[in-house]
């Protein structure tokens, strides 16, 4: 398969008064063409942050990549390291938007109130393609008609307010979808919408990814959203990736003691047992646990958890787990803590 996207053992920190925030600590995944991955975990494990840095869309006066690379594969020429390019210059100019989309959390901050939809859908289309301003309406149009907006050539001249929530979203979709981008993001694209509409989006998403073989990146806390979408998934913990692991397996054999606790605590139909939450919260960016950052939640926790971060063992050929019960130099005991 063709690979589209490689992010190899990427740090994204950040220095704050406080402090250092390590918001993105070694992690790694590769993307191919036409193909899912979804990075599920808790709010604040990380998600959100590794996307944006490969948007290099991060102040560099509170963000610094500091170790790590993130390669693109063009469909022409050489691959692109992400990590050194401007954030502000031409090259990443070019990609972003273009060849890399992404579909922004909250589509109400993410739209420019005081210009109509298609106006900013014309803007990317404008700066990525040689058109002219009436070929460029006449595409915001077509891509508003595309993502299921209804009455496209009165909608393009109206403004986000004017919208409903699922209508914004699907703007948003609209205006990633502009360019035909290979590599397209989203970031919690169903959030705040009710179910119907959920559906709606994850299906108008995964219908114009097969039409061109798009790559998807899926960010999500939704496991229910995971299931539906992805092809491989990552579980991410504190900025760490603690499994990784086609979907299926996620779902059917779970790894990790924190994947296992996540798919727990998700209703599920059948179920006979109550469902049981995992103990704890997620430790604040100034409180990171010595060792595996998920001891002090985990009902498998070993002497050694608390005392060395775990390595990732590889379980298959497209598996692994960060976590100590599967090194088989250890024998594997509870510790109450």
């Amino acid at each position: 398969m063709e690979t589209v996207l490689e992010v190899d053992s990427l740090k994204t920190y950040f220095y704050i008064e406080q402090g250092v925030v390590r918001a993105v600590d070694g992690v790694s995944f590769a993307l191919q063409a036409g193909k899912t991955l979804g990075i599920v975990g808790e709010s604040g494990c990380g998600k959100s942050v590794t996307s944006r840095t490969i948007m290099r869309l991060l102040s560099p006066n509170l963000a610094r990549i500091v170790a790590g690379s993130i390669k693109y594969y063009p469909a022409e020429g050489p691959p692109i390291e992400l990590t050194q390019v401007d954030p502000y210059g031409d090259q990443i100019r070019d990609i972003r938007g273009n060849e890399i989309a992404m579909i922004f959390q909250e589509p109400m901050t993410s739209l420019n109130p005081v210009y109509t939809i298609g106006q900013q859908i014309m803007e990317a289309i404008l700066l990525h393609q040689d058109v002219s301003k009436e070929e460029a309406r006449e595409r915001a149009i077509d891509v508003l008609r595309l993502v299921g907006i209804p009455l496209p050539e009165r909608r393009v001249d109206q403004y986000p307010h004017e919208f409903s929530g699922g209508m914004r979203q699907r703007a948003m979709i609209a205006m990633a979808l502009s360019c035909n981008p290979r590599i397209l993001i989203a970031d919690e694209p169903t959030t705040a919408l009710d179910v119907t509409i959920e559906a709606q989006i994850l299906e108008l998403i995964q219908q114009i990814q097969q039409d061109n073989h798009m790559a998807l990146i899926m960010i999500t806390h939704d496991l229910n959203v995971i299931g539906e979408v992805a092809d491989h998934v990552i579980v991410m913990y504190l900025g760490q990736v603690v499994e990784s692991a086609p979907v299926d397996d996620i779902f059917d054999n779970p790894k990790h003691p924190y994947t296992q606790g996540l798919l727990n605590s998700l209703p599920m139909i059948g179920r006979d047992k109550r469902l049981e939450p995992i103990t704890g919260s997620v430790p604040g960016p100034h409180e990171r646990p010595r060792g595996c950052p998920f001891a002090p939640r985990c009902p498998q926790v070993m002497d050694v958890c608390r005392a060395e971060s775990p390595p990732r063992f590889v379980l298959g050929p497209a598996s692994d787990v960060a976590c100590w019960l599967y090194d088989e130099t250890i024998e594997v005991g509870h510790d109450p803590g």
